[in-house]
């Protein structure tokens, strides 16, 4: 008979970083028990034979149902002590039923208030930590919009930077309903964008873009890992963010230790206790820092690796300690430092070639995200990823840095069919 503990895994359809945490959890001697949404195509996951127990609905988002389905099927010998997620929309899932098992999270409360931008934004504007002004977009305050190229628009709870730009990119308001049918018709990201069109605009935040991990114990803040985005540019109604550098290039000491504190402060008036952050937020001169966003959960593409490779901490693993109330293992950092670049697809192209070309340092790592040749790429207003590579740039001289992040640029060469 089974008793190990164990820790229930939201997977969306059938991704999700499943199998970092099942090796994670399998290390610690705990079960894995993953509860999946159905996936849009065909996959087949490295991990599925390695977990205790994969359920898979019916549908291509998981819903608090599914969960509480999940838990009464289970046998009496099965203990979960936990419930992870690392997809953004399934966090008040997670946070939900962490009070079920008694795990040590945010409330679903405190994870809303964070991933509501309307909500997040004004609370900090009210207390005094944001000088960015947040209101709902509506007709009657676009057309009071004089220069519209000082605002910028996003949803008021969204993912993978879908319809988020500069207000100047839109002619009129009803484009925005267009994209968000959009939005709700990608199978891809069901569940995620659902109801009427919500969205917010807000003063353009000038400066630099950084990204702060960050783990919160017993409301003390530690900042594990600092990353600057070092390419971020338009593509239609979408921010697309190329590349980062850990730790950042263009912030003096105390530039960068005043961000840290300045995080720190924020995540205490939001009244957060506890939990695992991935932070944005920007830099410029004469006005200092501000937060973009908070987002509740661990970093996308290769911030996993990168802070490790950094900072010599597995975020998963500190997450893991949080939610188990255990002390954390002591860190080591590597004080090296890391590049990592991220590939984007065009929507609704059909890929003809997809090659890595050879660089003159080659990558610790590189990964094709489940692009093949012949796929057509999702005609879609969000990211569309192809490709992600990561390189230690330790030894790499300051003054050359500039010129070998543009070298690698066409590290996954991308071809499309006429």
């Amino acid at each position: 008979m089974n008793s190990r503990p164990g820790i229930l895994i939201l997977s969306h359809q059938q991704l999700s970083m499943v199998t970092p945490l099942q090796q994670l959890l399998a290390a610690r001697g705990l079960d894995s028990h993953v509860l999946s949404s159905q996936p849009v195509r065909e996959l087949n996951p490295p991990w599925v034979d390695r977990v205790t127990r994969l359920e898979v609905t019916q549908d291509h988002a998981l819903t608090m149902q599914d969960i509480t389905h999940f838990l009464a099927r289970l046998s009496a010998d099965v203990k979960l002590i936990a419930c992870i997620s690392v997809w953004d929309a399934y966090r008040e899932l997670m946070a939900e039923t962490n009070a079920m098992l008694g795990a040590t999270d945010l409330d679903v409360n405190g994870v809303a208030r964070l991933r509501d931008k309307l909500t997040m934004r004004q609370w900090l504007h009210r207390h005094g930590l944001s000088r960015i002004e947040a209101h709902p977009l509506t007709e009657s305050r676009w057309q009071q919009i004089a220069d519209r190229d000082a605002f910028f628009i996003k949803p008021r709870t969204g993912l993978a930077s879908f319809g988020a730009f500069r207000a100047s990119q839109l002619d009129q308001l009803s484009q925005l309903t267009r994209l968000w049918q959009q939005a709700c018709a990608d199978k891809a990201y069901a569940g995620v964008f659902q109801g009427e069109p919500e969205f917010i605009i807000e003063d353009l935040i000038a400066g630099s873009e950084f990204c702060f991990e960050v783990i919160v114990e017993q409301g003390q803040a530690e900042i594990l890992a600092v990353h600057e985005k070092i390419e971020v540019c338009q593509q239609g109604f979408t921010v697309l963010e190329n590349a980062c550098v850990c730790p950042p290039v263009s912030l003096r000491e105390a530039q960068l230790a005043a961000g840290k504190a300045f995080v720190a402060r924020c995540l205490a008036c939001l009244e957060i206790e506890t939990g695992l952050f991935h932070i944005e937020a920007k830099f410029s001169a004469p006005s200092g820092w501000e937060i973009v966003e908070i987002n509740p959960r661990v970093g996308g593409a290769y911030i996993l690796e990168s802070t490790r490779h950094h900072a010599g901490v597995d975020l998963l693993s500190r997450w893991l300690d949080s939610l188990l109330a255990q002390p954390a293992a002591p860190s080591s950092p590597t004080n090296r430092r890391s590049f990592f670049r991220v590939f984007f697809g065009q929507g609704g192209q059909t890929v003809a070639r997809i090659q890595p070309q050879p660089t003159d340092q080659a990558p610790l790592l590189d990964q094709r995200l489940f692009v093949q040749h012949g796929d057509r790429l999702p005609d879609t207003e969000r990211e569309i990823f192809i490709g992600q590579a990561l390189w230690d740039i330790s030894d790499l001289p300051e003054h050359k840095f500039p010129d070998f992040a543009a070298s690698t640029a066409h590290h996954f060469q991308v071809e499309y069919r006429a």
